[in-house]
């Protein structure tokens, strides 16, 4: 009977290496902690970027308003906090929090202004799910293009966001 082990991307199947009933108990024990060292193994990290990037003609348009954007990924963990900010001296900054394969008409959370005094985006969202997420990094008018920079971090919440 074939050992079945899945990892975070792929699958690898190998021959029984003892197809008799009497398997070493060693064997077992290794087999039995398999499932966990995958678990552990395959856990999204915290994530902690900062990227420097550039809007500009020949990006790709929000289906909304047509204004260009750049999408970045990762991957959290349900109740993970995530922290999100956006800013650019050049044009007024927009952010959308995006889930893996939810419908593109559906956002997680959205952002214009941090305060009517800075204008950069912040999103500040615990994360509902074990999943891949979407930051699209864009500005809040059709046209607008320039640099930025953008700071994604996610992870466990600190012990003082817990609840008790």
């Amino acid at each position: 009977m074939p050992v079945r082990t899945t990892g975070c991307d792929s699958t690898t199947t190998a021959a029984d290496p003892y197809p008799s009933p009497e398997m070493p108990i060693l064997l077992l024990r290794r087999l039995a902690l398999a499932p966990l060292f995958l678990l552990v193994a395959c856990s999204p990290k915290p994530v902690d970027e900062t990227h420097h990037g550039t809007l500009a003609n020949g990006d790709s348009q929000h289906p909304r308003d047509h204004s260009w954007y750049d999408e970045y990924t990762f991957e959290a963990k349900g109740g993970w906090r995530i922290e999100i900010e956006l800013s650019s001296e050049d044009f007024d900054p927009f952010l959308e929090l995006r889930r893996d394969g939810v419908d593109d008409a559906e956002w997680l959370q959205q952002n214009d202004d941090i305060s009517r005094e800075d204008r950069g985006s912040r999103i500040t969202v615990t994360a509902p799910a074990d999943d891949t997420y979407r930051v699209w990094a864009n500005s809040l008018n059709f046209g607008e293009s320039g640099a930025y920079t953008l700071r994604i971090t996610a992870g466990p919440p600190s012990s003082s966001e817990q609840a008790p």
